[in-house]
């Protein structure tokens, strides 16, 4: 794929060594990759100012009817030195997915890595020098035809942004608490839960605000029968049975596949193995995690996905009912589940460390799950 290059003259010459903690998804590279679509085919993509405008008109249709998707994923330096992205092929899978919804036009997969890979070839010095960092790279694909009337659009942009980050929670592989409510539910069937609809995060901005004033970090969101375990805002669930194995609730249309289960449920020879534990997927009742928490059969939860990793339960706010005025709402309103002895579990800390292990280098990664990011002649 042929790419203009609009380099700024003062970009970074010397290498990122960052003197404190980096937040997570706050802070940009000098430059961004962007490709239009007009006129019935994409352009030629070019990597110029972050700054830039980026020429999306008042009345573009991705701003008025949350026609976009995006999508998450990681490129770390392993121990030889080079940078390599984690399994982007799937994260370029799964944008298309997406597009096909919301009636999007698909980008090959091959060029989405490309342009991913030309990307952070420009922005290697910006690569942050710290223990746990490493680059997060968000690609994002918006209808940008100014148009009011609701439909198709005609025009289209794909852009890549790339933000040196540590850790997505702060407290990092520790256990947290998380809110289970049957008060407000993240999609429906038939909907566009299993795809990265931009507007599918928006909703869950007001749940995760009333979590954080109880203490907790996220919710796990129940299907719109307050029936069946879902998922939280940005993380698929799991949970581990005093038997050792782990459980992820099956896919459906209400639920996104998120890479970081799917990379584990793609190795139970190796789960075994490793870790000694098997992983299986099936439907996760409500009535049975909660039964399970409080008679000790389950004795681990937490959350798998791209940014946050794996992601340990140590309690649960429990909300059901509607028994209080959503203003109304504080830790003694409500009741407490805790998950286990409230840290994080023996199973879930395995975990952590596979994914961590492969994501670096420091293990073997199946073919094909690390794509080295090539040296280009600018």
């Amino acid at each position: 794929m042929d790419v203009n290059y609009l380099l700024k003259p003062d970009r970074r010459k010397e290498p990122f060594r960052p003197t404190e903690v980096l937040p997570f998804g706050e802070l940009r590279t000098d430059h961004v990759f962007v490709r239009e679509y007009r006129d019935g085919a994409w352009q030629k993509g070019v990597i110029k100012p972050y700054d830039s405008n980026p020429q999306i008109m008042w009345g573009a249709k991705g701003l008025s009817y949350s026609m976009g998707c995006f999508e998450g994923s990681g490129a770390r330096r392993l121990p030889d030195g080079k940078i390599y992205t984690f399994r982007f092929a799937e994260s370029a899978k799964r944008m298309n997915k997406s597009a096909t919804r919301l009636v999007l036009p698909h980008i090959p997969e091959e060029e989405q890595m490309e342009a991913v890979h030309h990307l952070i070839d420009v922005e290697r010095l910006w690569y942050p020098e710290q223990e746990g960092a490493y680059f997060y790279v968000r690609p994002v694909l918006v209808a940008t035809q100014d148009c009011a009337k609701v439909g198709k659009s005609k025009e289209f942009k794909y852009y890549v942004f790339v933000s040196p980050s540590s850790a997505y929670f702060p407290q990092g592989f520790q256990a947290a608490s998380y809110l289970i409510t049957d008060r407000f539910h993240r999609a429906a069937p038939g909907g566009t839960g299993n795809t990265k609809a931009s507007a599918n995060y928006a909703g869950t901005i007001l749940p995760k605000e009333l979590a954080g004033r109880l203490g907790a970090l996220e919710v796990l969101y129940l299907d719109v029968t307050n029936t069946w375990i879902e998922e939280y805002g940005a993380m698929n669930f799991f949970h581990v049975t005093r038997d050792g194995i782990i459980h992820i609730p099956s896919f459906s249309d209400t639920i996104l596949e998120s890479i970081t289960a799917r990379s584990f449920l793609e190795l139970p020879e190796r789960m075994k193995r490793e870790l000694g534990h098997e992983i299986i997927q099936e439907p996760v009742r409500l009535n049975r995690l909660m039964e399970g928490l409080r008679n000790g059969d389950i004795t681990e939860a937490g959350g798998l996905g791209t940014a946050a990793g794996v992601s340990p339960v140590g309690k649960y706010f429990v909300d059901f009912g509607r028994k209080n005025k959503l203003e109304d709402l504080s830790t003694e309103s409500i009741g407490e589940q805790m998950v286990g002895d409230s840290n994080a579990g023996r199973v879930s800390t395995r975990m952590f460390n596979l994914l961590t292990d492969i994501r670096t280098g420091r293990r073997e990664a199946p073919k094909g799950w690390l794509e080295e990011v090539a040296r280009l002649d600018i």
